[in-house]
């Protein structure tokens, strides 16, 4: 139940940013669209126009970029935890045994030395 929480909270961490940014992610769709219809109609802006039109572009993909580069981050993080954790479960898995088998040989030993039987 842990782990499913933990990796439930990791993806809506990763989510957030999309959610902290969705208004400037859907103004640069619009923006995206406006130059799309611009170049289907050969409608060539003025220079202004142009370098804030690339402006714009620039820093939808900056942001973009910047949203990619967080969530990764956090999947990142959330994958060396479990990872961590996977490893301390194997190793107590490992300890476990050993301990059997040693609780075993010790058994072992104790009914050769006290028995008879051959």
């Amino acid at each position: 139940k842990q782990w499913y929480q933990r990796r439930e909270s990791s993806g809506i961490n990763a989510e957030y940013g999309l959610i902290e940014n969705y208004l400037d992610f859907k103004v640069g769709e619009v923006w995206e669209e406006i130059i799309a219809e611009l170049m289907l109609d050969n409608i060539t802006p003025i220079k202004s126009d142009r370098e804030a039109l690339k402006q714009i572009q620039t820093v939808i993909a900056a942001k973009s970029e910047a949203v990619k580069r967080h969530q990764m981050e956090i999947l990142e993080r959330e994958s060396r935890v479990e990872l961590e954790e996977e490893q301390a479960c194997y190793q107590q898995i490992k300890f476990n045994f050993k301990q059997w088998e040693q609780q075993n040989a010790s058994r072992i030993n104790f009914i050769n030395k006290t028995s008879d039987y051959e």
